[in-house]
């Protein structure tokens, strides 16, 4: 397999960092990395995209 794993989303707040992940397979798999700073742990959150659907707003600001 060839996969590439690429960056979607990053942010640091303080001394924690978060960041989503995914890779180029079409598995519908994504990742999230969370740093806890004071600790010096990285955890990790693996999700598989079930469905995608659309929301009718009728027109209201969410």
């Amino acid at each position: 397999m060839n996969e590439k794993e690429f960056l979607q989303w990053c942010c640091k707040t303080l001394q924690n960092n978060k960041a989503l992940l995914s890779t180029t397979l079409f598995d519908g798999m994504y990742y999230e990395c969370t740093y806890n700073g004071d600790k010096k742990e990285m955890y990790v959150d693996v999700y598989k995209k079930w469905e995608n659907y659309k929301v009718e707003l009728n027109g209201h600001r969410v």
